[in-house]
């Protein structure tokens, strides 16, 4: 028996008529030295695609990464936490939460291609005069 093309009912197959059998796919097995170099290219990237700042942080991520593309993130994701923390309860005369500043200020560096120690800098410099 055989299905019949787009009823999805069974049909008898006239005597005397063959149906192919048919053998599984056979997927060859490359392990070469190549194969296995872009199979650990594609998981590095898709796991880069994942972020793991936060959201505000990405456009300066973006351009850090510019003149940085292999920087490690988790020391600037770190020192915003700390900044955002501490000025949680601060507003700027405009209304603007205060970590507005911070951010601005690390763009600009990020902007000039400073390295990430300074942009972490940049992100906690009014923390200890501002937030006591």
């Amino acid at each position: 028996m055989a299905d019949e093309p787009g009823t999805g009912q069974a049909v008898q197959a006239p005597p005397g008529a063959q149906i192919p059998e048919t053998q599984p796919l056979e997927i060859p097995k490359t392990s070469t030295s190549a194969s296995r170099r872009v199979r650990a290219r594609l998981a590095r990237r898709m796991t880069a695609q994942r972020s793991t700042v936060n959201p505000v942080l990405e456009p300066l991520v973006a351009v850090h990464k510019e003149s940085f593309p292999k920087a490690d993130l988790s020391l600037l994701q770190k020192a915003y936490e700390v900044a955002e923390q501490r000025h949680a309860d601060q507003m700027r005369r405009s209304g603007d939460p205060y970590i507005t500043h911070p951010l601005a200020v690390a763009n600009i560096l990020a902007e000039l291609g400073m390295d990430i120690s300074t942009l972490v800098a940049a992100l906690l410099h009014d923390t200890v005069e501002d937030t006591g």
